[in-house]
C-alpha cells in the first residue's frame, strides 16, 4: 500500500459508528454548520518563548548540547540542530482547550473549527505544510476519540512535546502515518494526509514541529456535540446531533440512516430532559422556573427519505434551566415509531455535548 493511502484507514477507523460518520460528515466532513465556536490565530513569539525559557513551560531544556543528537534523529526523525531557527506560533482554540505549535520559516498553517467542513466528528485543529508543497498536509487536531486499523500497523512510544506519544507506521512506510499524544497532551493527534511524498527534509521537520506542541485545557471556548451509543436508535435507523450550542439553547438534528427499519411514522414532541454529567452519573439540571409548567402537545415528523436533510428542533432552555455553566450535558428525547392510534413503539435517544463557555 502507498503511503498516500494509509490516512484513509485512520480516518475510517475513527471511534464513531460508520453510519453516523457517513451521514453527519459525509466521509470527508462535509457538514458545514458550526456546532462550536473556535478562535484561531498566529503571532510571532518573543525569543524567551521559543528559546531558553521553554523549560519553564514543560520541563525540557531548550539547549540539549551535543549529547544524544544522533540518537534523537535515528529514533524519531527530529533534527537536533534547530534551536536557532526563526519560528512563528500558530494556535487554535476550541471546546477542550488551545493547542499551538511553532512553525519554522517557509511553513504555513490552516486552522479549522469544530463543526467546519474540515472537522471530523467535532474535531478542531490545523493543517500544516510547507508553503511550496501543494499536495499533502499534517492534520494536527484535538478529537475526543481516535481509533486506528491494526492491519499492517507498527507502533512505537516516544517522548514528544514533553510527554509520551504513540507513533504509528503502516506497511513499513518511510514516514509515520499518525502520532497520538498522551499525558498532558491527551486527545491530540497528528495525521499524515498524503505527506509521504514530500522531500525527506520536510518529512523529518514534521517531528521538530510536533515537539513544540503546547496544549492548554484552561483556555477553552465554544461547544461541541459528540456521539455515544444511545445517540442513535438502531431499531429504527435514527441518529441525533446538536448544533449551534450556546449557554441558553441548541438545535437538535434528527436524521434517518436506514428508512426501511421503522414500521410507521417517526414522531417526537416538545418534551425533553436536560442532564449534566457529575462523575460517572447523569443528573437533571435544576430548574429555575417557579411553579408548574407544561409543553405544547404537538408531534413533529422526521422525514425518512434518503434525500431529506432530516428534522431540526430548536430548543431554548433559559426560561426553564437558566444559563448553563461549562460542563458535559445531554438532552433526552422520546421518539415514537407510530403506526396507528394505539399501535406504536417508543424509544429514548440522547444528544451529548460539551460546553466550555462563550
Amino acid at each position: 500500500m502507498k503511503q498516500t493511502d494509509s490516512w484513509k484507514r485512520i480516518f475510517l477507523a475513527a471511534a464513531v459508528p460508520i453510519a453516523a460518520a457517513l451521514l453527519f460528515t459525509g466521509c470527508s466532513s462535509s457538514e458545514s454548520e458550526t456546532a462550536a465556536g473556535t478562535d484561531t490565530g498566529s503571532a510571532s513569539l518573543p525569543a524567551s518563548e521559543t528559546g531558553d525559557d521553554r523549560k519553564a513551560d514543560d520541563g525540557r531544556e531548550a539547549d540539549d548540547g551535543n549529547e544524544g543528537k544522533d540518537n534523537r534523529e535515528v529514533n524519531d526523525g527530529r533534527d537536533a540542530d534547530n534551536d536557532q531557527e526563526n519560528t512563528t506560533a500558530t494556535q487554535v482554540t476550541g471546546p477542550y482547550g488551545t493547542l499551538s505549535v511553532e512553525l519554522p520559516d517557509g511553513w504555513v498553517s490552516q486552522p479549522y473549527e469544530s463543526g467546519s467542513e474540515h472537522s471530523n466528528s467535532g474535531s478542531y485543529g490545523m493543517w500544516l505544510h510547507p508553503a511550496e508543497e501543494e499536495n499533502g498536509y499534517i492534520d494536527l487536531c484535538y478529537m475526543q476519540t481516535f481509533g486506528v486499523c491494526g492491519t499492517g500497523l507498527q507502533q512505537e512510544t516516544i517522548t514528544l512535546a514533553g510527554d509520551e506519544a504513540s507513533v504509528g507506521i503502516y506497511d513499513n512506510h518511510t514516514m509515520w502515518d499518525f502520532v497520538s499524544f498522551r499525558g498532558v497532551n491527551e486527545g491530540i493527534t497528528a495525521q499524515n494526509v498524503m505527506a509521504g511524498e514530500w522531500p525527506e527534509a520536510y518529512r523529518k521537520k514534521t517531528m521538530d514541529i510536533l515537539d513544540t506542541l503546547r496544549f492548554d485545557p484552561d483556555r477553552a471556548k465554544g461547544a461541541v456535540s459528540y456521539f455515544r451509543r444511545d445517540s442513535e436508535i438502531p431499531q429504527i435507523g435514527l441518529m441525533a446531533e446538536a448544533h449551534d450550542i450556546t449557554a441558553t439553547g441548541a438545535v437538535i438534528r434528527f436524521r434517518v440512516w436506514d428508512p426501511e427499519l421503522a414500521t410507521g411514522d417517526l414522531e417526537y414532541g416538545e418534551d425533553y430532559t436536560l442532564e449534566q454529567q457529575e462523575g460517572d452519573e447523569w443528573k437533571e439540571v435544576p430548574t429555575v422556573f417557579e411553579g408548574e409548567w407544561a409543553v405544547n402537545a404537538i408531534a413533529y415528523l422526521i422525514p425518512k427519505e434518503p434525500e431529506s436533510t432530516g428534522s431540526e428542533w430548536k430548543v431554548n432552555w433559559e426560561w426553564l434551566y437558566g444559563r448553563l455553566e461549562p460542563g458535559d450535558y445531554r438532552i433526552g428525547k422520546t421518539v415514537d415509531d407510530f403506526r396507528e392510534t394505539g399501535s406504536y413503539d417508543s424509544y429514548r435517544i440522547y444528544v451529548y455535548f460539551h460546553y466550555a463557555g462563550d
